[in-house]
């Protein structure tokens, strides 16, 4: 009677009534073959049976459709019978290994084991309910991309020195005077010293003060000696910068930090915790210059707000006067505190003044203009960057790159370029990359790291480190990934992932067989391509098992050290 009443329901058309598969209570876990057969997904779903349904669990049968046409038959879990809320299902891995996300799709359903006839709804399992690993939905690129903070508020020192080791600070702009760099310190005996031969910080001079460490401020400069220095200095600089003393106003504006007191500190002025002038000081041990770079223990002697440590007081400093010839600004430590401190003229380049106690504070001026074309001329050095546009920002010392580029990788070439400027203190990195291909699930960057050389067994190979961010969703747990190495004149090299890595970290390590690279005559470090594919190597890059960017890399080796 029962067999009848089923036959007569499912011949009704009613179909979904005597079972609804109301969706999937959690993701499948993994029930190993262990040698006996293959994987299974096993997938649990929320069923309300009717009432009339038979409770004889060999009557159904449950029906896998697979999208590549396949249809699997398997029995009713004795686990969960009819009538249970729960509703097991067990689905095959290999059909849905080593397949694209999108493509991982099996509708399940209930049939009558005798007829075949569905009796309920078809629930589907994507890749949503399967194990996989967890990729970045964000991540369209191996970024972020830019790096550095830009100049502002408070912040105007550029983070990175100089040539010689300066330290640099925007100056801002002051109604029609307009901005421009200023040392943070006096260059000392030993950055003047390594650029002018025969520098001698006591030429002139009888008296008996310590002043030739190589920390201390240079004294005994002539206007000639300082711009001979800052012609060294620009020539040494491999940015292309160009160095000058800086004006009287400019000092001044400098030197005070901006204030429109005497000081910067105010109209009194002796200020122990900023200025080695003659008299009320912090505690030296001896009447000398202090060192250039205040120390971090006392005596301090506190930067203004510009960043800029004896601008009064330590040595005096050359600038150049509008009207003509040159001024020593800011007093020495042998100078008496008055407000405001006089400057001391100098008319000719080879005078120096009523004293030797003078020295330099180099300045630079970098225009927007002037910025941008540093930087372009920077990453014109390689081809793919050609056609990105370029804008500096004096003021936040920060670069702005836009317009599209390849890849990602050429995004991160333009990175890796403009960090080499040190006054760069941040690049905002705007650059529009390829979009991702249809089969994309990962985006491999450049080497990370050293190259290294590794004995596998009987066989050497070079291993090199290199970046990558992993997409979401990604394959289903225990798919097969392999890293290709397209050699140039149309070699392979692969080798499969470690199962645990996709999606696991931010890198990958990249083996490349030794004995391929010499069967093709090339050495270690020759630029190979790299790619990833899925599944089975891939045979060349246009290989539609290819699920990731190409990238060229070029192994570097560490240096040896003994």
């Amino acid at each position: 009677m029962t067999l009848v009443a089923l036959t007569a329901w499912t011949n009704s058309g009613r179909a979904g009534e005597l079972v609804k598969l109301n969706g999937w209570s959690d993701e499948a876990t993994v029930v190993p073959g262990r040698g006996m057969g293959d994987d299974l997904f096993r997938l649990v779903a929320e069923a309300e049976w009717d009432r009339s349904a038979p409770r004889d669990p060999g009557r159904y049968m449950v029906r896998l459709a697979f999208p590549d046409g396949r249809v699997d038959l398997r029995p009713l879990p004795v686990e969960y019978p009819p009538g249970r809320r729960r509703f097991a299902v067990y689905i095959p891995a290999t059909p849905l290994r080593n397949q694209a996300p999108g493509a991982v799709k099996v509708a399940i359903g209930v049939v009558e084991a005798s007829s075949g006839v569905l009796v309920s709804n078809v629930l589907d399992a994507t890749i949503e309910q399967f194990p996989r690993p967890r990729g970045d939905a964000s991540a369209s690129d191996p970024g972020p991309f830019g790096w550095g903070t830009p100049l502002g508020g408070t912040e105007r020192v550029l983070p990175n020195p100089g040539p010689d080791g300066l330290r640099f600070a925007r100056i801002p702009a002051s109604g029609d005077s307009p901005g421009f760099f200023l040392a943070t310190t006096e260059a000392n005996v030993g950055q003047v010293g390594e650029r002018l031969k025969g520098y001698d910080p006591k030429a002139g001079r009888s008296d008996e003060f310590a002043l030739e460490a190589p920390e201390q401020p240079a004294v005994a400069l002539m206007p000639a000696k300082a711009l001979e220095y800052l012609t060294a200095l620009g020539q040494a600089d491999l940015s292309g910068v160009a160095y000058r003393l800086p004006t009287v106003e400019e000092w001044t504006r400098a030197a005070k930090g901006g204030k429109s007191s005497s000081f910067w500190w105010g109209d009194e002025p002796t200020f122990p915790e900023g200025a080695n002038l003659l008299g009320p000081e912090p505690a030296l041990a001896v009447d000398a210059t202090a060192p250039s770079q205040p120390p971090a223990t006392s005596p301090t002697f506190k930067a203004n707000p510009f960043g800029l440590a004896h601008t009064f007081g330590n040595a005096a400093e050359w600038a150049t006067d509008p009207a003509g010839g040159f001024a020593r600004m800011g007093g020495h430590f042998r100078t008496e505190p008055a407000s405001p401190l006089p400057s001391v003229k100098v008319e000719k380049p080879d005078e120096i003044g009523p004293d030797p106690f003078v020295g330099v504070r180099p300045a630079f001026d970098l225009t927007a203009e002037a910025g941008r074309d540093l930087v372009r001329k920077r990453l014109d050095s390689d081809p793919k960057l050609k056609g990105v546009a370029v804008a500096f920002d004096p003021d936040r010392a920060t670069v702005t790159l836009t317009g599209k580029v390849a890849d990602s990788s050429a995004r991160r070439a333009a990175d890796r370029a403009v960090e080499g400027l040190w006054f760069v203190a941040a690049v905002e990195d705007r650059l529009e990359s390829s979009a991702l291909g249809a089969n994309q699930l990962a985006t491999i960057g450049g080497a990370t790291g050293p190259a290294r050389r590794l004995a596998v067994l009987d066989r050497t190979f070079v291993e090199v480190p290199v970046g990558v961010r992993w997409l979401d969703p990604l394959p289903v747990q225990g798919s097969e990934w392999w890293v290709n190495v397209f050699l140039p004149g149309g070699g392979l090299v692969s080798h499969k992932l470690d199962p645990g890595e996709p999606g696991r970290s931010t890198g990958l390590k990249v083996l490349i067989d030794r004995s391929a690279l010499r069967l093709a005559g090339l050495a270690d470090d020759a630029a190979v391509s790299v790619a990833l594919s899925l599944g089975s190597p891939a045979v060349s890059p246009s290989d539609g098992r290819i699920v990731s960017n190409a990238v060229s890399i070029r192994p570097a080796f560490a240096a040896r050290t003994r």
